[in-house]
């Protein structure tokens, strides 16, 4: 939620050399003019979907870290006039693309990768907030460049145990 706690996750992905990292429950709010957050830190960029602060609590939120080489081919899908970034789809799901070079790659060919970070609500949540977020879900994937490597970093939010079987598992 805070930018020391955005700094510390930077040097995180610095320590693990991390490419891109999906995130949830990011508590950052987005101001009424923007549908995301795009907050650079150390060379990374934090790009957020979340809610607007007049949300009660604001624990939803997603987001992408893109390490300075990812943000670097990130961009270049921007330069080629392509949309780069979905993040009109709520505070549950957004996604980026991303176009890796061809020259580090064995195919020669340039290849999209498309990355989808999701957060599904729990399972005390209604019926209409699980379908609103496969709805989200569903039309992030729909947007997905022909051809691209597709990676979904979802927080599922399951839960095992005893108080999640029926009421006859005894029977």
């Amino acid at each position: 939620k805070t930018d020391t706690r955005l700094t510390e996750l930077v040097h995180a992905a610095q320590w693990r050399k991390a490419f891109a990292i999906c995130l949830s429950e990011t508590w950052r709010e987005q101001s009424r003019s923007r549908k995301s957050s795009l907050i650079q830190v150390h060379g990374y960029i934090f790009l957020g979907a979340g809610q607007e602060p007049t949300s009660n609590r604001g624990s939803n939120g997603v987001g992408i870290l893109l390490s300075p080489d990812a943000a670097r081919v990130w961009h270049r899908v921007a330069e080629q006039k392509r949309p780069n970034i979905i993040n009109d789809l709520g505070a549950r799901v957004m996604a980026v693309t991303l176009n890796l070079d061809s020259d580090k790659l064995a195919t020669r060919k340039a290849v999209d990768v498309f990355i989808v970070s999701s957060y599904a609500p729990t399972s005390a949540h209604s019926e209409a907030e699980w379908e609103a977020y496969y709805d989200a879900l569903s039309a992030a994937l729909a947007r997905r460049p022909p051809n691209a490597i597709t990676i979904i970093g979802v927080d599922t939010n399951a839960s095992i145990g005893r108080d999640n079987l029926s009421d006859n598992h005894n029977e």
